[in-house]
């Protein structure tokens, strides 16, 4: 993904009237803005299933989950396999909330590494940079 994003930028490298090495230091900060705002966005969406996951937990002492107060304090009690489908139906939700956290921790990582790759090349730009305007 990263060096097609490089290369979409080649052509505005050509056209712009700035060295060609300012004009790549700029396209490649826009590419770690995109990838910060896009780490963000999956850090959010990452605390609320980590919310999420840590309610189903916390229900975990309930003697009855998901039924109503009336049921248990007055009516009839749920039968068994009610019983077994809601604790089902709990254990499903916790590994997919599980799995959803696995998936967007390796999809944070991997903006990360992005993310690292951008900057050496953004500082091995710089230091080329500041050695043109010594010369």
């Amino acid at each position: 993904m990263l060096p097609y994003a490089t290369a979409l930028h080649a052509e505005t490298l050509t056209e712009s009237t700035e060295s060609p090495v300012a004009a790549q230091m700029r396209l490649l900060e826009t590419d770690l803005q995109r990838l910060h705002q896009k780490q963000q966005n999956i850090f959010q969406q990452f605390q609320m299933i980590q919310e999420l996951r840590r309610y189903e937990l916390m229900r975990e002492g309930e003697i009855t989950p998901s039924m109503p107060p009336a049921m248990v304090m007055g009516g009839p009690l749920p039968s068994y396999e009610e019983m077994a489908g809601k604790r089902e139906e709990r254990h499903k939700r916790l590994e997919r909330y599980t799995a959803d956290l696995d998936q967007l921790y390796a999809q944070y990582q991997e903006l990360e590494n992005e993310k690292k790759y951008l900057m050496q090349q953004i500082d091995a730009l710089s230091r080329s940079l500041m050695e043109q305007l010594t010369k």
